[in-house]
């Protein structure tokens, strides 16, 4: 985005914007709360989540991402050194970038 025109600096540490710590938060506790129901699910828990419940958490998820992705760049769990495990259903933009780099 172009500064010239007032569009937000792009962070790569946390706090700096109002709101960002708990946007973290959220996705972190969202990526192990779908890491645990996806298991649950692939292990035939009948107390899993149905794949409606499921889809809306997972597009939950995503949307607080993106918001997320307007003024910060960094992990969710480590800022500039990708830390989202490689097994998990969800991983947050910066470390799904890190890992598609050739």
């Amino acid at each position: 985005m172009n500064q010239k025109f007032g569009a937000p600096k792009i962070l790569t540490s946390k706090g700096k914007y109002p709101g960002v710590n708990q946007i973290i938060a959220r996705l972190q506790e969202g990526q192990k709360i779908l890491d645990a129901q996806h298991e649950a699910w692939m292990n035939e828990d009948p107390d899993a989540w149905k794949l409606t419940r499921f889809g809306n958490a997972l597009a939950h998820w995503e949307n607080l991402e993106r918001i997320l992705r307007t003024v910060y760049a960094g992990c969710i769990w480590n800022g500039n050194q990708p830390a989202c495990k490689p097994d998990s259903v969800v991983m947050c933009d910066r470390c799904v970038t890190e890992k598609n780099r050739p």
